[in-house]
């Protein structure tokens, strides 16, 4: 699983971390933060998980919604100590920072040292 960078001074708060996932993940542009969406940010000791949730869709005059709710976007990690963005299926955020706890403790952790085109 590949961990991206980032240019911080770990270990990381909770102001720290929400000013990285501004600077880092371009929210709108990326598709992470669609119009109506808020972050909910989760704090694991180690690391901080952003999630990412939608307004429910509107509903039609019999009470039934006019489309489906978007499937889940994902977890991404915070690493405190490395200052690292890994992102993580759309599995329960404390299963997902299970396994990045897995993948960490069994260096199971790729460190980028570039982030895909688009992010930065």
């Amino acid at each position: 699983m590949p961990a991206y960078p980032t240019d911080c001074h770990p270990p990381i708060g909770l102001a720290q971390a929400r000013m990285l996932v501004e600077r880092y993940l371009h929210m709108s542009e990326v598709g992470i933060r669609p119009e109506g969406a808020r972050l909910v940010y989760g704090d694991y000791g180690f690391c901080f998980t952003i999630s990412k949730v939608l307004p429910p869709p509107p509903v039609g005059e019999d009470g039934i919604p006019l489309y489906p709710v978007e499937p889940g976007g994902g977890v991404i990690i915070l690493d405190k100590e490395s200052g690292e963005f890994s992102f993580w299926p759309s599995w329960g955020t404390s299963f997902a920072v299970e396994k990045y706890a897995q993948a960490k403790a069994s260096d199971g952790i790729e460190h980028a040292t570039e982030w895909p085109e688009g992010y930065q």
